[in-house]
């Protein structure tokens, strides 16, 4: 049976074969099962949400294969990191995400005031790719994931740094606060580039 090979979350080797008729999966391999992420819900909810955007931004047919090792990496690394690591790395991997398929943001200047260092919070400003200070945001949407200062540091570097995002040390709610910013911000994304499709 090859429905045990081919659960979430399980990379496997596949042989495709495609002809007139179709495309068959001929033969497939289980190269790495994560049984420790899997065996961990509260660590799962990272990869989905990782899995999530690489499936709906990135094309099927194009080969990626930096967003492949940084999740390949993530997910073996997911169970044996802190809390705040793992908000950390599942940001990080976003973040990638959004560079490769053409949708990183900018987080040097505030979108309105162009400050380059708010002393106050910021909201992630999907619109506009970027970030307003709060006191310059004109709407509601978006103010309940604002971001403190130091959360728009964190962003800024695991932007610039993602392979290097894991040496940060960041109290586990200024992770978990940039993290659910984050979430916010590729959950506008998600659903302007759907409407664009449409």
């Amino acid at each position: 049976s090859r429905g045990g090979h081919l659960e979430p979350f399980t990379q496997v080797l596949a042989l495709v074969r495609v002809s007139r008729a179709g495309t068959y999966l001929e033969g497939v391999e289980t190269k790495e099962y994560f049984s420790a992420l899997k065996s961990r819900p509260n660590v799962l909810v990272h990869a989905q949400a990782m899995v999530h955007l690489i499936v709906s931004v990135l094309g099927e047919e194009d080969a990626h294969p930096r967003v492949y090792d940084a999740l390949e990496e993530a997910l073996l690394t997911l169970p044996n990191i802190s809390e705040a690591k793992q908000d950390i790395l599942e940001g990080s991997v976003l973040l990638l995400t959004l560079r490769e398929a053409g949708l990183m943001p900018s987080w040097q200047r505030c979108g309105q005031c162009r400050t380059e260092r708010p002393t106050d919070a910021v909201v992630l400003d999907a619109a506009g790719g970027g970030f307003r200070c709060l006191s310059c945001h004109t709407s509601l949407a978006g103010t309940e994931f604002s971001l403190a200062p130091d959360g728009l540091k964190v962003l800024r570097y695991i932007s610039q740094h993602p392979e290097q995002a894991l040496r940060l040390s960041v109290h586990q709610s200024v992770a978990h606060q940039m993290l659910s910013s984050l979430r916010w911000y590729v959950g506008v994304v998600l659903r302007q580039t759907n409407l664009s499709r449409v």
